[in-house]
């Protein structure tokens, strides 16, 4: 599990200006909001042995893979993003609510693939539709998550794999666990 120790400490917008270009960002400590705002963004995003003090991609459609791996997300919200070529998050530490509502949309071939992250708050999932393969394992859900709750709106086109978590994954809404 994490074991993020960065060696460079960056700002919001060097991390966004590399995003753009489509550098792989490692090692890193990375000060401020770095915010995804082209709704159809074009580029690979990576992250690897990282901390992020806060990282937000509403409305986005990514036109390629994004990965998260090693790093630690004080703040993390993907509200209405596509994942269309498919998203990894690994060995990761979330410490606030994230959100995939209203998202999802993985193109046939391309997984999303969430596992052996540790969440200390809520997961939403309400309102997702997963078009391919979609891997939930060996988590840790500290406040619960709604992926495997009924009248969530949550679909699934192709049997999901979710297993070895630990949290309660069937939770209708975040307040509904304290």
């Amino acid at each position: 599990m994490l074991n993020a120790q960065p060696k460079h400490n960056i700002t919001a917008a060097l991390a966004i200006d590399l995003i753009n270009n489509g550098t792989t960002i490692v090692d890193t400590y990375i000060e401020g909001h770095v915010e995804i705002t082209s709704e159809d963004f074009t580029k690979e995003i990576t992250f690897i042995n990282c901390i992020i003090e806060s990282f937000t991609a509403v409305g986005i459609d990514f036109a390629e893979h994004i990965k998260f791996e090693n790093s630690h997300l004080k703040s993390c919200q993907f509200n209405f993003a596509y994942f269309s070529k498919g998203l990894t998050i690994k060995d990761c530490l979330f410490d606030n609510r994230l959100s995939f509502a209203f998202g999802g949309h993985n193109q046939p071939g391309y997984t999303v693939s969430i596992t052996k992250n540790h969440f200390h708050d809520y997961v939403d999932f309400f309102d997702c539709w997963f078009t391919s393969e979609i891997v939930v394992t060996n988590n840790i859900f500290s406040r619960g998550t709604n992926i495997e709750s009924k009248n969530q709106l949550i679909t699934f086109d192709i049997q999901p794999i979710i297993s070895n978590n630990i949290g309660q994954l069937d939770l209708p809404e975040d307040n509904q666990f304290t």
